[in-house]
């Protein structure tokens, strides 16, 4: 027979399948950043100025990282304290609400990236296809840097505090298991 504990953690880790299974689809946008953004970055023009430097492609994901500072010093410095006096929430908005809210950015910036995409083909259709893309600048993929790296100061943060919160102090390790593995299984989707 099992005991009490192990009935009720069984149950938590149980509750916690459907966030994780429904939060898939925000890993695989997020898994995009590091795949075909580069992609795309690294058949554009990236050069600044005259002088023949040209930005790696793989240090574009660097707006990524500037979006989600950016999306957390906002969030906790001036949301969590006005959402705490209208929702009497210590947090400001749930966790699942944090979550959600990623997870419409990454839908944002899945649209974004597409009209970027489809722009970059017409300059390749126009141009030809050694000309086209580098007639483009890199920065057209900033926008979607920066609202994906929003979308992950929400949704990352948000998936991190869930899945640590809702075990129990015993299985801590596990709850980051999940978590990380929503990007995992996400990325090899």
């Amino acid at each position: 027979l099992a005991t009490v504990t192990k009935v009720e953690e069984l149950k938590l880790i149980i509750n916690m399948i459907p966030i994780w299974v429904f939060t898939l689809p925000f890993g695989i946008c997020a898994s995009q950043t590091s795949t075909f953004f580069i992609k795309q970055g690294a058949i554009m023009n990236r050069n600044i100025g005259n002088n023949g430097f040209v930005v790696p492609p793989a240090s574009i994901f660097t707006l990524a990282a500037v979006g989600m500072i950016l999306s957390v010093t906002i969030y906790d410095k001036l949301l969590v304290p006005v959402l705490r006096k209208l929702t009497g929430n210590d947090r400001g908005i749930s966790i699942l609400q944090r979550i959600g809210i990623g997870m419409v950015f990454s839908v944002i910036t899945m649209i974004v990236a597409a009209l970027v995409e489809k722009k970059r083909l017409e300059a390749v259709e126009m141009n030809g296809p050694l000309k086209g893309s580098l007639s483009m600048s890199a920065l057209w993929l900033a926008p979607q840097f920066l609202i994906i790296g929003f979308g992950d100061g929400f949704a990352l943060v948000g998936l991190q505090e869930y899945f640590y919160d809702q075990v129990p102090d015993s299985m801590r390790s596990l709850g980051i298991a999940l978590y990380l593995s929503v990007i995992g299984a996400a990325s090899f989707l």
